[in-house]
């Protein structure tokens, strides 16, 4: 089973290279095998006018943390990633300060991860919760193997290859 979690550094530098993420002020935190987190600095960017982080920031890092927590579930010698096939959040309370955005895989499905999303408040408050669906896709046989399989050498097995249909 090949799974590939990104290199720390390496994730937290190509996030620093999204132009979107960094007007909205949203850094790659941490992350492990099924699970992420993003932070949201409270910015004139990332307001929402109140001196809150708007809903836009924050669904913006969700559907990031549910790519990268889905995608390091895959096992690629037989999957290959799709996308965000639904996202949904809920706020429950106005945000007070920055914001840490947690997603964590809690399904997986041969077609699909599920990730739920967690957002918590600078006085540790849950402010939204959320749940995502990341698409995955099987490999087609001829992908997932190297080399084909090799013609029949025998008369018997030639001849039973033959009668196969297409």
């Amino acid at each position: 089973m090949a799974r590939r979690v990104p290199d720390r550094a390496e994730w937290v530098a190509a996030s620093k290279e999204r132009a979107l993420l960094r007007v909205l002020g949203i850094v790659a935190h941490d992350l492990g095998e099924g699970w992420c987190e993003y932070r949201i600095a409270a910015t004139p960017a990332s307001s929402d006018g109140r001196g809150s982080v708007s809903s836009f920031a924050t669904i913006v890092a969700a559907d990031m943390g549910v790519l990268v927590a889905a995608t390091s579930t895959v096992d690629t010698d037989i999957e290959e990633n799709s996308g965000t096939a639904e996202l949904n959040m809920t706020y429950i309370e106005q945000p007070e300060g920055d914001l840490v955005v947690r997603a964590e895989v809690a399904g997986v499905a041969r077609t699909m991860r599920v990730v739920i999303v967690n957002v918590r408040d600078a006085r540790g408050v849950l402010v939204a919760e959320g749940r995502g669906t990341y698409a995955v896709r099987q490999k087609s046989q001829a992908a997932q193997t190297p080399q084909a399989s090799p013609a029949p050498t025998s008369r018997s097995a030639q001849a039973s290859h033959a009668s196969r249909p297409a």
